[in-house]
């Protein structure tokens, strides 16, 4: 997969996340307070997901047969210790008054994961 292709497919992973999370702010008013992280949440994953796919790409056509596996379970481990982090320090510094940013990051999450389990199914492919 070439990268142009890759970011093509991450902006409409993207749109769908703004899709979703836009209309859960607009059905419940409670969770506009978690606007700021919501947009640090999608900034944090879009990073991640380009990262990914660049050393996924590398990773592929390596001679090393096990650095593609190791990067997956390296990057699987990396990003739920980076999420209970966020998660965390999220909580710790803003004080939300509620934990409808619990949910709004579980989507945004399963939405990003499915389509780094997608592009580098890909990836492993090639």
């Amino acid at each position: 997969m070439r990268f142009s292709t890759f970011l093509a497919y991450l902006a409409l992973v993207t749109a769908i996340a703004a899709a979703g999370v836009s209309a859960l702010m607009w059905l419940l008013p409670s969770t506009r307070t978690h606007l700021y992280f919501t947009v640090g949440v999608v900034v944090a994953f879009i990073a991640l997901c380009i990262g990914l796919f660049l050393a996924g790409k590398r990773a592929a056509v390596s001679t090393s047969k096990h650095l593609f596996t190791q990067l997956v379970i390296g990057s699987v481990f990396g990003k739920m210790l980076g999420s209970l982090a966020f998660l965390l320090i999220y909580r710790e510094e803003a004080k939300p008054e509620n934990a409808w940013y619990v949910g709004i990051f579980l989507l945004i999450y399963a939405l990003y994961t499915a389509f780094e389990v997608w592009f580098m199914t890909r990836l492993a492919k090639s």
